[in-house]
């Protein structure tokens, strides 16, 4: 049997409007029950969105746990002035959380697949390097806390 609740942190949470009903990924709930109960971020690896990373990187942007924005903003279309909120928001990256005072919604992550594999590659981003990914990054900072190195 399958950890219902599990299921619904990992794959579910898509919302486009304050009043409807959170959605799953059908791609990734799909690909769950395919690879028995796997839990892995399998929406994540159908396309990196590595311009999304480079303009969070640019304007030192990466906490997107809640974010508040105009309503009216989330149909920015404007290819000369691309503002990175609405693009996570239309691109699945950020969904509707809450409506907040003068005409705003709180954004977040959908859910637990969208949280890490954003997080993972906008680590990556930032290190910026060849030999290094963000996994070796937190394996060894991690390893030096438990031993206590200094």
């Amino acid at each position: 049997m399958y950890d219902k609740v599990k299921i619904r942190t990992w794959y579910n949470g898509y919302k486009w409007d304050l009043d409807g009903s959170t959605v799953y990924n059908p791609f990734s709930l799909l690909s769950f029950f395919v690879h028995n109960g796997t839990y892995q971020n399998f929406w994540y690896t159908t396309g990196t969105p590595t311009f999304l990373m480079k303009m969070c990187r640019e304007q030192h942007m990466y906490k997107f746990e809640e974010v508040s924005i105009n309503k009216d903003d989330l149909g920015n279309f404007d290819i000369e002035n691309l503002k990175i909120i609405p693009i996570l928001f239309q691109t699945g990256y950020l969904t509707i959380k809450s409506e907040s005072i003068l005409n705003s919604y709180i954004l977040t992550y959908p859910n637990q697949e969208v949280r890490e594999s954003y997080l993972r590659h906008l680590a990556d981003t930032y290190i910026d390097s060849v030999s290094l990914s963000s996994t070796n990054v937190l394996q060894s900072l991690l390893k030096s806390l438990q031993t206590q190195d200094k």
